[in-house]
């Protein structure tokens, strides 16, 4: 959901003036105190915080209505970053210890594309690990 929508329909349960809460968001997203923009921006690195991958926060993004390109403006991390980061959810969930196993394998996998993880960096991860 758009901030704007989010404040709309916050508003909307107090029964305000429908062109006044229009007038209000214009007024605010004039004087950028409400942005799609910031908001994706904090939105981003919050999941990332978090340990989620860029396929999970797209996700998240477009469930909440943020236009992809907004979107793909704030995901351009480069493949290397988002490698880093599924190292750091790997280890922080299974340790430093490589998978002994096939089933151990793809527990791990399984764990990771959940999180939003591409599989080509699962693969190149897990298989670098072994």
């Amino acid at each position: 959901m758009r901030d704007s929508d989010l404040v709309s329909e916050c508003v909307a349960t107090h029964d305000a003036d429908a062109a006044l809460i229009e007038r209000v968001l214009e007024t605010l997203t004039e004087g950028n105190l409400l942005s799609d923009g910031r908001f994706v921006d904090e939105f981003v690195r919050s999941r990332i915080a978090r340990g989620r991958g860029p396929l999970r926060i797209r996700a998240d993004l477009e469930g909440r209505g943020i236009a992809d390109e907004v979107i793909d403006a704030a995901l351009t991390h480069p493949a290397s970053f988002w490698l880093e980061r599924l190292h750091v959810v790997r280890e922080k969930k299974f340790g430093s210890t490589v998978p002994a196993d096939r089933a151990d394998w793809g527990r791990q996998a399984r764990f990771l594309a959940q999180r939003g993880f591409p599989a080509d960096l699962i693969y190149r991860s897990l298989d670098a690990a072994e």
